[in-house]
């Protein structure tokens, strides 16, 4: 293990500085954060509003991105409004599949 490490030294700052600073961003940016910002996160909130109103993936709602962008987003928006509201409704959803992107995120980087 000391030996892979020691190989792999520049790429594990790299690694830990990507998710440190994207970490960050999520914790500090707004919604419950100090900083605005000008995401796309609200749009996709909007969009999950719109499912128990009836409106379905695809037939009434459509997108230029695959249906595995959805199929992840929609459920972590369920996730998230089974949450009781903290400063903003928003927050929580932001978060949550923040995270979920960190994830994904980190995967592509180790790729």
């Amino acid at each position: 293990m000391r030996l892979w490490l020691q190989r792999h030294a520049a790429f594990c700052a790299i690694f830990v500085l990507a998710v440190s600073f994207r970490l960050l961003a999520l914790l500090l940016f707004r919604p419950g954060g100090f900083i605005a910002d000008a995401s796309d996160y609200d749009f996709y909130y909007v969009w999950g509003q719109q499912i128990p109103q009836g409106y379905e993936t695809f037939v009434n709602l459509w997108t230029a991105y695959p249906p595995l962008f959805p199929a992840v987003m929609l459920p972590i928006f369920e996730w998230s409004s089974r949450i009781p509201p903290w400063s903003d409704p928003r927050l929580f959803f932001h978060l949550l599949f923040g995270m979920l992107l960190l994830l994904f995120e980190s995967g592509n980087l180790i790729l």
